[in-house]
C-alpha cells in the first residue's frame, strides 16, 4: 500500500511527458457503478499532456473530458455484429497505437481485462510499458492471458488480485477522489447498516442478515442501496430476513454525489463479498461508516485489524460481535472511531496519491 515516503519527489515531466492510453469499460457519469472512470482518466491525465480514452461505451461526460487534452473514441458491443465491429475498432485502435508509439509513454487498463488480452499482446512488441487495475474475485480465460502480457498489474488490497503473480501485482490501496468528502459529520447516532453496490448473489448478503439476527435486542436495521441485478436472489434476501427476524429495507441506485451524505448517516457498513475491497466500502470508510468484515486484508485496509485486536484478545471478533460493539459504544467512542478510520482511509486510498504513484512508478522504469 502507498506509503508518505512514496509521495516524496516530483515526477520528472522532461522524462514522461507525451501521452497516456486509458482503456476503460465505460466513460458514463450516468452509470452509478462506472462512473468513476472519468475521474480516474482525469487524475492520470494530469501528468500527460495529452490523452487518449478508449471505452466500449462512452456517454454522459463533464467539460473537463471534452478539452483539448483528452481524445474519447468508443468501441461498441452488444449484438453479435455490433461485436463484430468493436472487434475492428478495437483493432484499429491497437494500429493506430502502434503507428504511434514513440510519442505514448503508458498504456493503463481499468477493470478492463478483455479488452487487455485483446490489445496487449501486440502493442507489448513496441515496448510501451501496460499496466492491468483489477479488483475482483472472478478468474476468467482473459484475466490469466491479459495477467501474463501486461508489464504490471494493481490492486487495491492483496485478496482483490485472484491470481498468484508474485511481485508482478503491486498492492496500491483504491483510488477515491477524496474531495468529497471533506465536510463529513461523525456525529450521527443512526445505528443502522448500510450496504451499497449491486444487489447479487456474489455480494453474500445473507451472511450479514445471519449476523444482525444474532443480536438479542435493539437489533439494527439493514440497508441495502443499490440495483438488483438478480431478483431470485432479492426474493431470497427477504425470505431470508423475514425467518431471522431482521428489517431489511431497499433502495434503488443513488447519485455519485449523494454517497458521502447518505452514507454519513449509517455507523455501519457491510463489505459484502469478503475476497475484494469494494470502491464503495472505501467511500463508506471516508463517510465515516464503520466497516463490517471478518476478513483482515479489508479490515487492515483502514487500520481496524489493529482497533478489534485491542478490543478482543481472541483477534478478529465475528461479524455479530463487532455489530455488538458498536452498538454499546456512545456517542464519543463511535465519533472517535469513525473519524480515525476516515482519517486512514483518505491517507491510503487517495486517487491523487495512487496515480501519482504509479506514474512516478512508470517514470523510474523508462528513465
Amino acid at each position: 500500500m502507498i506509503s508518505n515516503e512514496d509521495m516524496g519527489a516530483s515526477i520528472d515531466s522532461r522524462k514522461m511527458n507525451n501521452k497516456l492510453v486509458f482503456v476503460t469499460l465505460s466513460l458514463d457519469l450516468d452509470n452509478v457503478i462506472l462512473a468513476h472512470s472519468e475521474t480516474w482518466a482525469i487524475a492520470f491525465g494530469r501528468h500527460f499532456r495529452n490523452v487518449d480514452i478508449y471505452a466500449l461505451r462512452i456517454g454522459e461526460v463533464s467539460e473537463q473530458i471534452l478539452g483539448e487534452k483528452f481524445e474519447c473514441r468508443e468501441f461498441g458491443g452488444g449484438t453479435f455484429f455490433r461485436r463484430l465491429v468493436a472487434f475492428i475498432k478495437i483493432m484499429a485502435a491497437v494500429s493506430r497505437i502502434i503507428r504511434e508509439h514513440k510519442n505514448i509513454d503508458f498504456v493503463f487498463y481499468h477493470m478492463c481485462p478483455v479488452l487487455a488480452a485483446l490489445m496487449a499482446p501486440l502493442i507489448r512488441l513496441t515496448r510501451i510499458r501496460q499496466a492491468l487495475w483489477y479488483s475482483h474475485s472472478n478468474i476468467s480465460a482473459s484475466l490469466n492471458f491479459a495477467s501474463k502480457v501486461v508489464n504490471e498489474i494493481y490492486t487495491p488490497i492483496e485478496s482483490s488480485f485472484p491470481l498468484e503473480l508474485g511481485t508482478k501485482v503491486k498492492v496500491v490501496g483504491h483510488g477515491i477522489d477524496t474531495s468529497q468528502f471533506e465536510k463529513i459529520d461523525f456525529k450521527s447516532e443512526r445505528k443502522d447498516i448500510a450496504y451499497l453496490g449491486r444487489i447479487s448473489r456474489i455480494k453474500r448478503l445473507e451472511t450479514i442478515i445471519s449476523a444482525i439476527s444474532e443480536i438479542t435486542s435493539n437489533r439494527p436495521r439493514l440497508h441495502l442501496i443499490g440495483p438488483v441485478f438478480d431478483i431470485e436472489y432479492k426474493n431470497e434476501i427477504i425470505r431470508h430476513a423475514r425467518i431471522m427476524e431482521v428489517v431489511v429495507c431497499f433502495q434503488s441506485e443513488i447519485g455519485k454525489r449523494d454517497v458521502p451524505s447518505i452514507l454519513s448517516q449509517y455507523s455501519m457498513f457491510y463489505s459484502g463479498n469478503p475476497r475484494t475491497l469494494d470502491k464503495s466500502a472505501v467511500e463508506a470508510a471516508l463517510s465515516g461508516t464503520v466497516i463490517l468484515s471478518e476478513d483482515s486484508s479489508i479490515l487492515k485496509a483502514f487500520s481496524l485489524d489493529i482497533y478489534w485486536k485491542s478490543q478482543f484478545i481472541e483477534g478478529i471478533p465475528k461479524l455479530e460481535q463487532q455489530i455488538q460493539s458498536i452498538m454499546k459504544m456512545n456517542v464519543q467512542e463511535l465519533e472517535a472511531l469513525r473519524s480515525s478510520m476516515a482519517s486512514t482511509a483518505r491517507q491510503r486510498h487517495s486517487l491523487e496519491n495512487l496515480s501519482y504513484y504509479i506514474c512516478q512508478n512508470l517514470q523510474n522504469q523508462i528513465s
